[in-house]
């Protein structure tokens, strides 16, 4: 029978499914995480809970100035794109407009 273990990578709570002879390591644990504020510990199989002010860092992180670059690239090429797809209507009606000015079919 297989069954769920509970462990820590880098301060965040995760489980993994094992099998019933597995033996456990000493980062991990068969107690169910409750209440628990990441970033967490397992201590002598128990869990530790991180403080408040640990985990509120844990989720303020200020992105890199590479990360801040690349956000502005991507809504630089988002905008981009908007525009393009905004002139192709735009000259798709235009060419209808003159296509039908010329006596052409209508839809």
């Amino acid at each position: 029978m297989n069954e769920i273990i509970y462990f820590v990578d880098q301060g965040l709570i995760r489980q993994k499914i094992t099998t019933a002879d597995y033996q456990l390591k000493d980062c991990e644990t068969e107690i169910v995480p409750e209440n628990i504020l990441e970033p967490a510990k397992i201590i002598n199989g128990k869990w530790i809970s991180a403080t408040a002010e640990e985990h509120s860092s844990l989720f303020n992180l200020k992105p890199s100035p590479m990360h801040q670059q690349l956000a502005a690239l991507a809504y630089q090429q988002m905008t981009a794109q908007q525009t393009i797809t905004n002139l192709q209507a735009q000259n798709a009606q235009m060419a209808y407009q003159l296509m039908t000015a010329q006596g052409g079919t209508t839809a």
